[in-house]
C-alpha cells in the first residue's frame, strides 16, 4: 500500500510539472504572437501576401465550409462551452478549498490564477492566428493610392449635398414607398445574399480576391448589444459575422456589410464602414442601397453638426423632409437604449484594444469612412457617379 501511495504521489508531481509547463507554454506563445504582430506591422506587404492572401484564405474557407454550413449560430455553442468550463473550474476550486489549510489555499489560488492566465493567453494566441494578423496588412488607402487629407467644413458641406441627393433618390426608388412604418427587414438569407454579392464585386473592383462565403447571423439578444452601443461584431473563433437583432430594418444592410467586411479580413473600422457604403451603394436591392446611402449621409451630417452646432445641417445640405424623418427616427430609437457608464466603459476598453493592435486612432477610426469615400470619388471622378 505504501508503495502504491508513493507511486501516486510521484505521478501527481510529474503531472503538476507537465501541466504547469503547458500553461507557461501558452503564455510564452501568446506573448510571441503579439510581439510578432508588432514586427510584421513594419512589413505590411508581407502580411498582405503571406497571411491575408494566403493563410487567412485557408482559415476563411475552412470556417465557411464547416461551421458556416450548419443552421445555428456557432457563437451560442462557443458561449455554452465557456459557461460549462467556468462552472467546472469554480466547482473544482471550491472542492479543492474545502477544509484546506491556509498554505493549501494559497497554492490553489496561485494555481487557478496561472490557469486563468494560460486560458487568456490561449485565446489571444488563437485570435491572432485566426484573424488578428490582418491588423498589420496595408491600409486600403495605401493599396488603392488614395490621397487622404483633412476635410474642411466647406468640403464636408459639398459632399453632404451630394450624399443628400443620393439618399433622396434612393428613397424615391423604393418599390413600396412609405411614410409611416418602415417595411419589414429583408429575411436574413436574402440580406446575406445581396450584401455578399455587392461586397465581393466591390472588393474585386479594388483588386482584392475575397475568399469563401462568410455568414451573417442575427444575435437574438440584440437589445443587450444596443445598450452598449454595439450594432454587430465579427467572431474570429467561429468565423461568423453577427448583427444585433434589435436593429431597425433600415440599419441592418449597412451593419451586415460592415461586419462582412471584417469577415473578409478588413480590420480597420473606418475601412469596414467605407466598404459597407460601397457595397450597399452598388446593390441591386433598393432597400440595401438606401441603407448605405442614408448611413453615409448621417455620418457627414453628424460631423457638420459637431463643427457648426449652431447651423442646421438639414437645411444646409438640402436634405428632403422624408429623409430627415428617417434620420430622426433612427436617432430617437437608439436614444431609448441610452449609453451611460456601461457603454462608456465598453468603448474605452475597445479604444485600448484597437490601439494595442496598431490602430493608433482607436475608436476614432470609425470616422475614416467619409475621407476614404471622398478620396475614392476624387480618384474615380465621373465613373463613381455612373455606378448604381
Amino acid at each position: 500500500m505504501i508503495f502504491w501511495n508513493a507511486i501516486v504521489v510521484k505521478l501527481s508531481g510529474i503531472w503538476r510539472r507537465i501541466r504547469s509547463r503547458g500553461r507557461f507554454s501558452w503564455i510564452i506563445l501568446a506573448v510571441a504572437a503579439f510581439v510578432l504582430r508588432g514586427v510584421l506591422a513594419r512589413y505590411p506587404q508581407i502580411v498582405e501576401t503571406v497571411y491575408a492572401r494566403g493563410i487567412f484564405v485557408l482559415i476563411r474557407n475552412t470556417f465557411d465550409y464547416t461551421l458556416g454550413r450548419q443552421p445555428l449560430p456557432a457563437v451560442y455553442f462557443f458561449g455554452a462551452l465557456m459557461i460549462f468550463w467556468v462552472a467546472r473550474a469554480v466547482w473544482r476550486t471550491v472542492r479543492r478549498l474545502k477544509g484546506a489549510s491556509n498554505e493549501r489555499i494559497g497554492f490553489v489560488v496561485r494555481d487557478q490564477a496561472l490557469s486563468l492566465t494560460a486560458i487568456a493567453a490561449a485565446i489571444t494566441l488563437f485570435f491572432m492566428m485566426l484573424w488578428g494578423y490582418n491588423y498589420a496588412r496595408p491600409r486600403i488607402s495605401t493599396q488603392l493610392g488614395l490621397r487622404m487629407a483633412e476635410l474642411s467644413t466647406a468640403e464636408l458641406i459639398e459632399e453632404g449635398r451630394w450624399a443628400a441627393h443620393e439618399a433622396a433618390a434612393a428613397r424615391r426608388a423604393l418599390v413600396d414607398g412609405f411614410e409611416g412604418n418602415w417595411p419589414n427587414a429583408l429575411p436574413n438569407k436574402q440580406l446575406e445574399k445581396h450584401v455578399r454579392r455587392s461586397l465581393v464585386e466591390t472588393l474585386r473592383q479594388m483588386g482584392y480576391s475575397p475568399p469563401g462565403k462568410p455568414r451573417i447571423r442575427t444575435f437574438r439578444a440584440g437589445g443587450l448589444m444596443l445598450h452598449v452601443s454595439v450594432s454587430g461584431f465579427y467572431f474570429p473563433f467561429t468565423g461568423e459575422a453577427y448583427i444585433s437583432g434589435g436593429l431597425l430594418p433600415i440599419e441592418r444592410p449597412f451593419v451586415a456589410a460592415h461586419e462582412m467586411a471584417h469577415a473578409y479580413g478588413f480590420t480597420d473600422e473606418g475601412e469596414a464602414n467605407f466598404l459597407a457604403w460601397m457595397a450597399c451603394r452598388r446593390s441591386e436591392d433598393p432597400w440595401v442601397a438606401y441603407s448605405g446611402k442614408l448611413r453615409y449621409l448621417m455620418s457627414i451630417e453628424t460631423r457638420i453638426r459637431m463643427r457648426a452646432p449652431q447651423r442646421s445641417a438639414g437645411l444646409l445640405l438640402g436634405i428632403p423632409i422624408s429623409v430627415l424623418n428617417d434620420m430622426a427616427r433612427i436617432r430617437e430609437y437608439h436614444q431609448r437604449f441610452g449609453g451611460g457608464i456601461i457603454a462608456g466603459s465598453w468603448w474605452r476598453v475597445y479604444d485600448v484594444y484597437l490601439k494595442s493592435l496598431g490602430v493608433t486612432a482607436g475608436t476614432v477610426s470609425y470616422r475614416r469612412m467619409v475621407p476614404l469615400a471622398i478620396a475614392w470619388r476624387r480618384l474615380n471622378a465621373g465613373r463613381v457617379e455612373s455606378m448604381p
